[in-house]
């Protein structure tokens, strides 16, 4: 977009040409979008909150300046973009962000999080052609936190919108994000208490594609962060149903340790696919973290 305004728009706008200059890697490549500033602490935050461990005073107080960060950034009536400095705010981004805020403590902004609501779904952005699974997940997590009943018609709706989308095996498959396990994982720990069935039939499908080594991936290589998310899923169902037998869960945690050092490869989605490297090292962590319950 940046490029576009500064061939056609305003031909060589200086800020517009330093903004590119900045953003571009050694190798001239550019980013679909940087900088995520908000989009990685929210994330980050998120996935180390599904831990007992940042519940520890000093880990707490390292989190801190990251919630007020989150804090500053949000306009009131809007919520979140990916970045503080990006003119777009967006339901992903409001819906994680608005959790983490409540999580710690800070007011809720109901009218931000009415304003992505539509008919049959929470939007994305506006004029969304499509409307993204994980979104109405993640706001289905978000209302979860702010005490909605199951009988509230926002719940009510997205329990549907995600019955009328999940998979025949089970899985859901969204548009931001090239494996399943990840759509899958989050729609399951935001569902537990809304609809048992539901879950349980993602549960299934989890179980029934690990791997003989403990691991998960869908497109014929096993990942950190694929597995990570599938043992995320596994913990809180057990936590909820415990039925989940933990030597699945041992394994795949062995079978990360034992793969730590490999590269984590591009699986979100954007213009292009790419790898938010903090984000995943955080679901990787807090995967490891819940796994040692079974240790």
């Amino acid at each position: 977009a940046t490029a576009y305004f500064a061939m056609h728009i305003r031909p060589g706008d200086e800020k517009a040409l330093d903004y590119l200059r900045k953003v571009a890697d050694n190798d001239g490549g550019i980013p679909s979008f940087a900088p995520f500033d908000v989009f990685e602490r929210i994330w980050v935050l998120w996935n180390l909150l599904l831990t007992d461990e940042i519940y520890d005073p000093e880990t707490i107080n390292l989190c801190i300046p990251h919630v007020n960060y989150i804090e500053k950034s949000w306009r009131p009536g809007q919520g979140l973009g990916f970045s503080a400095e990006y003119s777009l705010t967006d339901g992903d981004d409001t819906s994680v962000g608005q959790k983490i805020l409540k999580i710690f403590g800070r007011n809720a902004d109901i009218a931000a999080l009415d304003s992505y609501e539509e008919e049959q779904w929470y939007r994305c952005y506006p004029l969304e052609v499509n409307p993204s699974i994980d979104v109405n997940v993640h706001f289905l997590g978000t209302l979860k936190e702010l005490g909605y009943e199951k009988s509230h018609p926002s719940i009510k709706k997205i329990v549907d919108f995600l019955r009328s989308t999940q998979k025949a095996s089970g899985y859901w498959f969204d548009k931001w994000h090239v494996s399943p396990y990840y759509t899958t994982s989050h729609a399951i720990m935001a569902s537990l208490e809304y609809d048992k069935n539901l879950c349980e039939k993602a549960i299934d499908w989890i179980l029934k594609t690990q791997k003989a080594d403990g691991s998960w991936g869908f497109h014929g290589f096993s990942s950190a962060e694929e597995t990570a998310y599938c043992i995320q899923a596994l913990h809180n169902w057990n936590k909820y149903d415990k039925k989940i037998n933990k030597h699945k869960i041992i394994l795949a945690k062995n079978w990360i340790e034992n793969n730590s050092d490999a590269s984590h490869p591009p699986l979100w989605m954007d213009k292009s696919l790419y790898c938010p490297e903090r984000v995943v090292q955080s679901v990787v962590s807090s995967a490891l973290s819940l796994a040692k319950d079974y240790c």
